[in-house]
């Protein structure tokens, strides 16, 4: 009897906490249906592919003990040589811990300073973490991002936390998240860093009896946090620290840009919605400082820690508005807690002519017209097997599809003419680098697989991304010499793609021209004329017809 008692009463407690967390809970699972959809078809493009190369070609402690050329991170590629050597690599495998990361920060977040922002402030806090255009674009793509803005933030909340109330399970959490931080991206250690100088010149406003007892508490956490990072960072520093010092002292991000970074940060495409949540997040700084005085300078602070310290070191590509964003990308939630903030304070301000569930209507339309406003919608027609790239093009990077790609061949415009998702058109050869492939899905809304060529063409196929044995069982990636396989994957047309470059605007990096007619021959000898030709593409049809 008492176990019934006691499971009912279990029941009842958690429907009792859903119903007064139904904005927390509604929130993580808005946001998690955005992290989710479509990605398990989703095409791996451009710096998702450094870890998962390295990681076949390179033993545990090649990994271990180098960043890596193309500074692929080490816990992530480690994660990925692991996965393959003992169950195999695909899309599921790879996206997932980003994934759940980019929820976990929505759930988490909110309720580590619901202490200091108040309910309100911290229920709308988790909408804008769930809505943030770049929170839910780091969430969907293999790189550590999201993991980092999850370890990183949490750390330096702990840290405030254990300041102001020492806790060793507080310091210990730190001390590791810290250092998880560091070891999953070095441009982080600024960030995660920072409480120390920031609590260091702070105990020296205290009486001078405790001077001595904060700077104690600081040297001791200091050594441990060290001590964990170098254990983690130390072999990579040691035998490949050239690889870091080599990507430092570049030329310094201009005025332009870094207003642009910012704009990418907010994820906001129209300069007016970016300005009216800088407005916020300014209205929402000045609240919090008059009501918790020291945790806003201290967000404040880290928040420019961060930047300050990438503008002095100059690392490579910051210079690049959509780089330099990703770089900073922690101080992102603390500026969403002080835009949630602001939007409490004009409602606050508003007072007495709002009737009191006019609060949460209008908290709920401005969180509707900035998620409107970003680039989420324009990437959730299906079926789109790049979301993450219409996001990064649309709003990220300012440029819409139709500004990368020189022109649509008919091929494409006729393929819209079967209803969505009908066919499955794979495209080759697949450089890592030509993430525009996908963006053809634009217009026919078909489902799209990426084609290697190998050697089928008559060589080594250049620029493509090496077979990866029988560890790699991905799904959007099709091995084109197995020709009889092409019907069992559901594969209807085979596109080839002459010249790539002679498709978009600019220039692919990586990219050298390929001979493909031994391709072609073979698809020509092996399904017959072409199904489309132009001075672009030639497509074989190699389907249900």
């Amino acid at each position: 009897m008492r176990s019934k008692n006691s499971d009912s009463s279990r029941r009842s407690t958690f429907v009792q906490t859903l119903y007064h967390e139904w904005a927390l809970v509604g929130a993580v699972i808005f946001g998690t249906g955005l992290r989710l959809y479509q990605l398990p078809k989703q095409i791996l493009f451009g710096d998702e592919w450094h870890g998962i190369i390295a990681a076949p070609n390179l033993s545990y402690f090649q990994i271990a003990s180098s960043f890596g050329i193309s500074d692929h991170s080490i816990p992530i590629t480690l994660y990925y040589k692991l996965a393959s050597d003992w169950i195999g690599l695909d899309e599921y495998i790879i996206r997932m811990p980003f994934a759940l990361a980019g929820i976990l920060i929505i759930l988490i977040f909110p309720l580590l300073v619901r202490g200091f922002a108040g309910r309100f402030t911290s229920n709308l806090f988790a909408w804008l973490l769930a809505l943030s255009p770049p929170l839910i674009f780091y969430s969907r793509i293999a790189r550590p991002y999201s993991i980092a803005v999850l370890c990183g933030f949490s750390a330096v909340i702990l840290f405030y936390r254990w300041w102001m109330r020492p806790d060793w399970r507080r310091m210990v959490l730190y001390v590791i998240l810290a250092a998880a931080t560091g070891y999953l991206l070095l441009v982080t250690l600024p960030w995660v860093l920072a409480p120390f100088p920031f609590f260091f010149a702070l105990s020296f406003l205290s009486p001078h009896f405790q001077i001595s007892r904060s700077i104690k508490r600081l040297l001791f956490l200091g050594c441990l946090t060290l001590s964990s990072m170098l254990l983690l960072v130390g072999p990579p520093l040691y035998f490949d620290f050239a690889a870091i010092s080599s990507k430092a002292g570049y030329p310094m991000i201009s005025p332009s840009n870094l207003i642009d970074a910012f704009r990418i940060l907010s994820g906001m495409e129209s300069p007016l919605l970016a300005i009216i949540l800088l407005i916020f997040i300014i209205a929402g700084l000045i609240k919090t400082y008059r009501e918790k005085r020291r945790f806003a300078i201290y967000l404040l602070t880290l928040s420019l820690i961060q930047p300050i310290t990438l503008l002095i070191l100059r690392p490579l590509g910051s210079t690049v508005p959509i780089i330099f964003a990703r770089y900073v990308l922690l101080i992102l939630p603390a500026l969403l807690i002080f835009a949630a903030a602001g939007v409490e304070a004009v409602l606050t301000v508003l007072g007495g002519s709002l009737m009191k569930w006019m609060r949460p209507v209008l908290a709920a339309a401005l969180c509707a017209v900035l998620f409107l406003g970003g680039p989420a919608p324009s990437a959730t027609y299906s079926p789109n097997n790049a979301t993450s790239l219409v996001m990064l093009l649309h709003a990220l990077k300012g440029k819409g599809y139709r500004q990368v790609l020189k022109k649509m061949p008919r091929f494409y415009v006729s393929m819209a003419a079967h209803p969505p998702a009908s066919l499955t058109i794979a495209e080759a050869p697949f450089h890592w680098q030509a993430d525009h492939l996908a963006l053809y899905q634009k217009i026919h809304r078909q489902n799209v697989v990426m084609g290697l060529t190998g050697n089928l063409c008559g060589q080594e196929g250049k620029n493509e991304l090496p077979i990866l044995g029988h560890a790699a069982r991905f799904k959007t990636i099709v091995d084109l010499k197995n020709v009889n396989a092409l019907s069992a994957r559901g594969i209807d047309f085979v596109v080839f793609h002459k010249q790539m470059e002679n498709e978009i605007h600019g220039r692919l990096p990586d990219y050298l021209p390929r001979d493909i007619s031994g391709c072609i021959e073979q698809y020509r000898a092996r399904f017959g004329r072409p199904f489309f030709e132009d001075d672009d593409i030639i497509v074989f049809e190699v389907g249900r017809g």
